[in-house]
């Protein structure tokens, strides 16, 4: 049984996102498609994030979870797959406090402030460091680098170097 927080269409994509404009909806758009022409044979995952019907973000990863596109290259190799079916997990208040954060259309991800990904489990934290741990804690999208310093008692150049790498691995937008 579906909860009210999600929604399920089977749409190609311009249909979705232009669906998904008109309501301005805010969530997280998910599907599988079988595979990619040039990109996998396997099935690959494709989430993108909506902040009042604007796309936030687009990625692909495999279906063992290693990021294979993301942004404009992700949309391009996903145009011509036909139906999809999609499900829209629509944003609690806390969760679109979160999303609203992220930034539309940056290409530097050093300009905007850190945001953790929903999706992160216990499961996931206990691979992480302790200071790992604490910068996804605080990364809210609105606290700062320096704020993020000061609280964790490391220097700001520290979190950053963190940072990256958690951008990098994708526990944070």
């Amino acid at each position: 049984m579906a909860n009210d927080q999600e929604r399920y269409y089977k749409l190609p994509l311009e249909a979705i996102i232009e669906t998904m404009r008109m309501l301005r909806e805010t969530g997280i758009l998910q599907t599988t498609v079988a595979s990619l022409p040039m990109i996998s044979k396997k099935n690959c995952k494709v989430q993108i994030a909506l902040i009042s019907g604007k796309m936030a973000t687009c990625e692909i990863t495999s279906s063992e979870g290693q990021p294979l596109l993301q942004g404009e290259a992700a949309l391009y190799a996903l145009r011509g797959s036909g139906d999809l079916e999609w499900t829209n997990r629509r944003e609690t208040s806390s969760q679109a406090m979160t999303t609203q954060t992220m930034h539309i259309g940056q290409s530097s991800t050093r300009e905007r402030l850190p945001c953790r990904r929903a999706e992160i489990t216990a499961a996931h934290l206990q691979m992480l460091t302790h200071l790992q741990r604490q910068i996804i804690a605080l990364a809210d999208g609105k606290t700062s680098v320096a704020k993020m310093a000061t609280l964790s008692g490391r220097d700001e150049r520290t979190i950053k170097k963190m940072i990256d790498i958690l951008r990098e691995n994708h526990w944070l937008y």
